[in-house]
C-alpha cells in the first residue's frame, strides 16, 4: 500500500528540471543586468562630470566678467586725473583685478590681466584670462579649460561738467540775456532740452566755455559764443539724481506756516533744522558754523545790506516754498562741507519739491560760492550786476532751468586741486563712466 503525505503533491522529475532551468536563467539575467549597468555607468558618470565642468566654467566666466567690469571702471576713474599716465591706469586695473580674483573667482587659476588705454584717453579696455580645473572634460576637449573675458569703460566726456540745465522738454532751459556773461573756459555748459530753443543766447550776452551743448536746438540773437554751440547733443540726464535721492532722507522738515526765524544784528548760527525758514534782516551780519542746515518755510532770505559768511556748510531746502533769495546789496561768502552726506553740495533742493520754484542770486557781492548748487526741480535766476563766484576754486550748477539776465558776470572756475571741498560724483571732472561692452 502506498501512503501519500499531506501537503504539497510530489514533484515529478520533468518539473524539477524545469525549475532548475528557470533558476539558472534568472541567475544569468541578473549577471547580464549587472554587466549592462556597469557598462552604462561610465558614460553616465561622464555626463555628470561634463555637466559639473560646464557649470564650473560658466561660474568662473561670470565671476571674471564682473571683476573685469570693476577693474575697467576703477581704472577709467584714473583718467580723470590729468597727470595719470597710461602705465598708472594700467597698473590700477591690474591691481584691482588680481585683488578681486582672490575673493570673487574661486575657480580661476593664475589669472593674467592686461589693460589698454585708448589714444584719446577716454576709455580703458581690460582683458582677464585664466584657467579653470575641469574634472573630466580636459581628457576630451580643451574648450572648458580656459576662460577669457573683456570689458571697456568709457568716460561720458573728458571735459569737466560745470553747468547743466536738466529740463528735457522746455524752451529756455539755459538762457542768457541782457548782456549776461558766462565764463567757463575749462568746462562744459549743457542744456538737456530737446526743444528747438532749449538753449537761448540773446541781448548781447557772451559765453566762453570749453563746450556749449544743447540736446535739441539753440537760438543765438546777437550773442557771442565761443565755441559755437552744438545741437543734438546726448542728454546728460540728472547727473546727481542718485545723490539727491539719498540726501532727501536727511531733512526732517515739513511744510510750515509759522513765522520764520528772523535774525538781525550780529549772529552766529549752529547747524540744525530751521523748518520755518530763515530771514536775515537788513544790515545783519550772520556767520554759519560748519555743518548741515535743514531749511523749510520760505527758505533762506537775505535782505539787502546783510552779510552772510560760512565755511564748510551745506543748505538743504525742503517744502513747497523753501528757496533762497540773496538781495542786491548783500555780501555772500560760502563754501560747502568737506565730508559727510552733503560733501561738495552747497545748496540742495529736495527732489520732492514742486517744479518751478525760483532760487535767485541778485547779490552784487557773491564772489565765493564754493561747491555745487543742485536744484533738480527749481529754476536758478542770476540777475546781479557784478561778478559772481569768481573767487571760488570751483562752482558747479545743476538746475531744472538756468536764467542769467540784467548783466551778471558768472565765472565757473575749475581749480579742483586748490580746495579740499570734494566735487560730487557725476559733475566737475567726475564725468560718468559707462561700460560700453
Amino acid at each position: 500500500m502506498t501512503f501519500l503525505r499531506a501537503g504539497k503533491p510530489p514533484i515529478k522529475p520533468p518539473m524539477r528540471q524545469t525549475l532548475r532551468e528557470m533558476r539558472q536563467t534568472l541567475r544569468d539575467e541578473k549577471g547580464g543586468v549587472a554587466v549592462t549597468f556597469a557598462l552604462s555607468l561610465l558614460p553616465l558618470l561622464g555626463c555628470v562630470a561634463l555637466a559639473v565642468d560646464v557649470a564650473t566654467w560658466y561660474s568662473a566666466r561670470t565671476q571674471m566678467q564682473a571683476i573685469a567690469d570693476g577693474a575697467a571702471i576703477a581704472s577709467a576713474r584714473e583718467l580723470r586725473i590729468g597727470h595719470a599716465t597710461s602705465a598708472h591706469v594700467t597698473e590700477t586695473a591690474r591691481r584691482y583685478a588680481l585683488s578681486a580674483m582672490q575673493y570673487g573667482a574661486a575657480n580661476a587659476i593664475g589669472a593674467e590681466v592686461t589693460a589698454t588705454v585708448s589714444n584719446t584717453r577716454n576709455e580703458v579696455t581690460v582683458a582677464v584670462a585664466s584657467e579653470v580645473s575641469p574634472l573630466f572634460s580636459r581628457f576630451v576637449s580643451t574648450a572648458l579649460v580656459s576662460v577669457s573675458v573683456e570689458a571697456t569703460a568709457r568716460l561720458s566726456g573728458t571735459i569737466p561738467v560745470c553747468m547743466v540745465g536738466i529740463d528735457e522738454k522746455s524752451a529756455n532751459t539755459v538762457q542768457l540775456a541782457d548782456q549776461a556773461e558766462l565764463t567757463a573756459g575749462d568746462c562744459g555748459i549743457y542744456s538737456n532740452s530737446t526743444n528747438t530753443e532749449g538753449l537761448v543766447l540773446k541781448g548781447s550776452s557772451r559765453v566762453l566755455a570749453a563746450r556749449i551743448c544743447s540736446g535739441g536746438g539753440f537760438v543765438n540773437h546777437g550773442a557771442s559764443a565761443v565755441p559755437t554751440p552744438q545741437a543734438d547733443c546726448p542728454s546728460l540726464g540728472d547727473p546727481l539724481e542718485q545723490r539727491g535721492e539719498a540726501l532727501s532722507k536727511l531733512n526732517p522738515c515739513t511744510d510750515s506756516s509759522s513765522h520764520p526765524y528772523r535774525f538781525n544784528g550780529n549772529q552766529i548760527l549752529s547747524p540744525t533744522s530751521y523748518c520755518n525758514g530763515i530771514v536775515i534782516g537788513s544790515s545783519a551780519q550772520v556767520h554759519f558754523q560748519p555743518g548741515i542746515y535743514h531749511v523749510g518755510g520760505r527758505g533762506l532770505v537775505v535782505d539787502s545790506g546783510a552779510r552772510l559768511t560760512g565755511s564748510n556748510v551745506s543748505f538743504h531746502f525742503k517744502g513747497k516754498d523753501a528757496q533762497f533769495f540773496f538781495g542786491e546789496d548783500t555780501s555772500i561768502n560760502l563754501s560747502a562741507t568737506k565730508e559727510g552726506p552733503m560733501a561738495g553740495i552747497l545748496f540742495f533742493e529736495d527732489p520732492s519739491a514742486s517744479k518751478g520754484k525760483q532760487f535767485r542770486i541778485s547779490s552784487n557781492d557773491a564772489r565765493n560760492l564754493l561747491g555745487t548748487i543742485y536744484l533738480p526741480k527749481g529754476d536758478l535766476i542770476i540777475d546781479s550786476q557784478r561778478a559772481i563766484a569768481g573767487d571760488s576754486a570751483y562752482t558747479v550748477i545743476v538746475a531744472r532751468r538756468i536764467t542769467m539776465t540784467n548783466g551778471p558776470k558768472l565765472i565757473l572756475n575749475t581749480n579742483y586741486s586748490a580746495t579740499d571741498v570734494p566735487v560730487p560724483e557725476g559733475v566737475g571732472p567726475n564725468a560718468k563712466i559707462h561700460l560700453s561692452q
